[in-house]
């Protein structure tokens, strides 16, 4: 609206002292629009009539740098379609569908997750998906899905990650109904371990769940998803601060508050609670009302096997007010090994 009152305004006008206010304006208003280019020859413009009008050497800057990353996705979004051979669909939820497929150019198989066209949206949502999921990239721990690549196909926005044969621990829940006080204790240590090295990465995951939690074949927990994880340097952008899935958002994500590391420690307070339990801790109707207003009953009412401490524990993890939880995933790792040799409520 402003970008076409603005040109309205000026067509047939020169750009001179007199107008370059106007002119300054319609640059802003470029920029601001993603046309980098238009921006960048009309910020040269301003600046031959006046150097150092105003920050139009920071704008121009700016827009430079913007429209080196416009260009790098639009190199890295190319040829993926035939990169990638869909094999079959193994999973589908709230974020998109995974397939099974194989890398043609690497000759692996991999998982491909294509994202719903509701998460990554306009252009600066699709810069941002970019750098978070370059970033998780760059995190190598066995308990963590590498992801290989990002880029768009015909069918969206994906990204490409290690394929893992084995099931995630709400499937394994169900079919189960109970998992013994040693498996919780092991899903926990290493779902903290995950977490305490992308913390120190500077990564948020928030959506830990049961869903984005899985047992391989081979017996390894593996946390996924981390593609999609907000960076805690910019937390102050609320913009993907209050996506999660609602029953094991923390309060700050319910609230749209700023978040931080501390709502991995409570969606894991959470998810565990669901895994000693069999349920999550807050059901029914207005389940963000309880996050923020009720207290669960305590898994020691609920589980007689489970190691002196582990209800605490867990309690502390889900505390409404972040700074009564653990002060970081590695705190929490401390505890949990305390409770690897503690004795059973009712031994």
């Amino acid at each position: 609206m402003v970008l076409s009152t603005l040109q309205t305004y000026l067509e047939g006008q020169k750009l001179n002292t007199e107008t370059i206010g106007h002119f300054y304006m319609m640059a802003r208003a470029l920029q601001l629009s993603a046309r980098y280019e238009e921006a960048i020859i009309l910020y040269k413009q301003i600046q031959a009539v006046s150097f150092n009008y105003k920050d139009a050497k920071e704008l121009l800057e700016q827009s430079y740098d913007a429209l080196a990353k416009k260009k790098e996705i639009e190199i890295f979004s190319s040829d993926t379609q035939q990169r990638y051979r869909l094999i079959e669909k193994v999973g589908e939820g709230g974020m998109g569908v995974v397939y099974k497929a194989e890398d043609t150019v690497l000759k692996r198989i991999v998982a491909l997750k294509i994202l719903k066209e509701t998460v990554v949206g306009g252009e600066k949502s699709v810069e941002k998906f970019y750098s978070e999921a370059r970033l998780a990239a760059k995190m190598n721990h066995p308990n963590i899905i590498t992801i290989y690549d990002v880029g768009k196909m015909d069918k969206g926005y994906f990204i490409s990650m290690e394929f893992v044969e084995g099931e995630n621990f709400l499937s394994l829940l169900k079919k189960r109904k109970r998992l013994s006080a040693q498996q919780i204790l092991f899903v926990s240590l290493y779902l903290f371990k995950a977490l305490e090295y992308a913390h120190k990465k500077g990564i948020i995951h928030r959506d830990i769940k049961l869903q984005n939690i899985m047992l391989t074949k081979d017996k390894q927990i593996k946390i996924m998803d981390f593609g999609l994880a907000i960076l805690i340097k910019d937390t102050k952008v609320k913009e993907w601060s209050v996506a999660g899935t609602p029953t094991y958002m923390s309060p700050e994500q319910i609230t749209g508050d700023v978040i931080d590391h501390r709502t991995d420690i409570y969606s894991s307070g959470i998810t565990l609670y669901h895994l000693t339990a069999g349920f999550p801790p807050f059901r029914g109707e207005d389940v963000a009302h309880k996050h923020l207003h009720e207290i669960p009953v305590p898994l020691e009412e609920i589980r007689k096997d489970m190691p002196i401490g582990f209800g605490s524990f867990v309690l502390k993890c889900i505390e409404k007010a972040r700074e009564k939880r653990f002060l970081s995933a590695g705190e929490a790792l401390v505890h949990l090994k305390k409770l690897l040799s503690a004795p059973v409520a009712n031994d």
